[in-house]
């Protein structure tokens, strides 16, 4: 049987709406829901179909689909792609035309695009053009992550059924592990004396969800959320976006470009487009979401890769306060040696979170499933080298384990499925065979390249 993926089985739902005029109107539906997943900070007053925008005044629909009014009365322009194949330049180019040269009187602060298939390069190449004019439009996608994670409930959605509201699913509530590892995280930094700690949870018992209540359960003003990873940047905004108590304004902090990074550096698979937010690491984007979160009083959350931890530091120096909280996600990966190379300057990204030095903040919370740990001849060895190496037994820079559910207890609790170990036997007279086919072909490879 051939594998089908989530999306695929999404996208055939969807095109198993029974007709074009049913597919369009059910689909800008559907569009305002990711939409309004996307609103972190509840920003959006109103979202209108194009026939529905007052404003509009006698303008034919030449590729706007909806538009979003903001509190502040700014307009965001929308467009719906629902189509099978690649979407082309010549797709979105009506739309780009409007997008620049506004309506009526109205311009537009921003332009989303909505669709169920990958733009081309020619597309992509005229958004980023449009990006970076200068002209302050910037312009989000919303792609096949947005409907694998969406609140949309894909297993009761009926395509036939065009008229009934949206399927939703219920939004979480933490499980019974969960809420201890929250009372008891509350109640650690209740202690004045306690600025650091260690939240220690096997993968897949959902450490994502509970750092997301722990955060709302400390109320911090600022909080900085690190990761390895664009990807798990991408997931986390999602969940919290998604299962917040409370709206948030929020900064992607990440970058392309690849120096200071280890050989070992995760790969991820997602492009910038990708991402809920356009991502940068510019200052003034960083300071100027802050500023609107201090001005309507809301929380702010600055999601960051350990790359460009860098960048946080200088937001500090340029104005930014204090930061109530700082998470750090796969937080293993931030043990190591503190300078990267033989030169002073030169310091692990991945451990400027350790110090008020480098990023000041008040409390930190420190999630792995795997802590790790290093010798005492390791670190004798470092010191030796005038270098300090950071390890999370370490309770001065980590903080004590606050709550600790490891993959035997969560097995136990049944909150995962037991591992299995499999182990690839090949009989001893096949193994000359396997052994000469695998040397045949390194040969091959290796006479190409010469």
């Amino acid at each position: 049987m051939q594998e089908i993926s989530a999306y695929e089985l999404i996208k055939e739902k969807l095109h198993a709406i029974p007709n074009q005029r049913h597919k369009g109107s059910l689909f800008e539906k559907i569009s305002k829901q990711f939409l309004q997943e996307h609103d972190s900070a509840n920003e959006y007053e109103s979202i209108d179909l194009w026939y529905d925008w007052k404003l509009r005044g006698n303008e034919r629909d030449k590729g706007i689909d909806i538009v979003i009014t903001t509190s502040n009365k700014e307009y965001i322009a929308v467009q719906c792609k629902f189509h099978q194949n690649s979407i082309s330049y010549n797709d979105i180019s009506p739309f780009l035309t409007q997008l620049l040269s506004g309506v009526g009187g109205v311009k537009f602060k921003k332009g989303i695009i909505i669709s169920t298939s990958n733009l081309t390069s020619e597309a992509l190449k005229a958004i980023e053009q449009i990006r970076s004019t200068g002209m302050g439009i910037d312009i989000d996608e919303i792609t096949e992550e947005d409907f694998i994670y969406s609140r949309i409930d894909w297993e009761k959605f009926d395509p036939t059924k065009t008229e009934d509201e949206i399927p939703l699913c219920d939004k979480k509530r933490p499980r019974p592990h969960q809420t201890e590892a929250i009372e008891k995280t509350k109640e650690y930094f209740s202690d004045p004396k306690n600025a650091r700690g260690k939240l220690i949870m096997a993968c897949g018992t959902g450490k994502t969800y509970t750092s997301l209540k722990i955060m709302e359960s400390l109320d911090p003003k600022i909080t900085l959320f690190l990761a390895p990873s664009i990807a798990l940047l991408s997931q986390t905004f999602r969940e919290y976006a998604q299962e917040k108590s409370e709206p948030f304004y929020a900064s992607i902090v990440c970058s392309d470009d690849k120096t200071g990074q280890s050989k070992n550096e995760d790969n991820d698979d997602i492009k910038f487009s990708e991402l809920p937010i356009k991502p940068s690491t510019r200052l003034e984007d960083i300071l100027s979401t802050y500023e609107k979160a201090q001005k309507e009083n809301k929380r702010f959350i600055i999601f960051s890769t350990y790359q460009s931890a860098l960048r946080i530091k200088e937001a500090q120096e340029a104005g930014l306060n204090g930061i109530d909280l700082i998470i750090c996600d796969e937080a293993h990966r931030t043990v190591g040696a503190m300078y990267s190379t033989n030169e002073r300057d030169d310091k692990n990204a991945f451990t400027l979170c350790h110090s008020d030095e480098n990023i000041k903040a008040t409390k930190r919370l420190y999630m792995t499933a795997t802590p790790k740990v290093y010798s005492e001849s390791s670190k004798a060895k470092a010191k030796e080298k005038d270098n300090v190496i950071y390890s999370m037994d370490d309770a001065q820079t980590f903080g004590e384990e606050i709550y600790t559910l490891n993959f035997e207890r969560a097995i136990a609790l049944d909150l995962l499925t037991d591992y299995k170990v499999i182990i690839l036997a090949v009989r001893s007279e096949n193994l000359s065979g396997v052994t000469n086919s695998v040397n045949k072909k390194i040969s091959q490879l290796e006479a190409k390249r010469h």
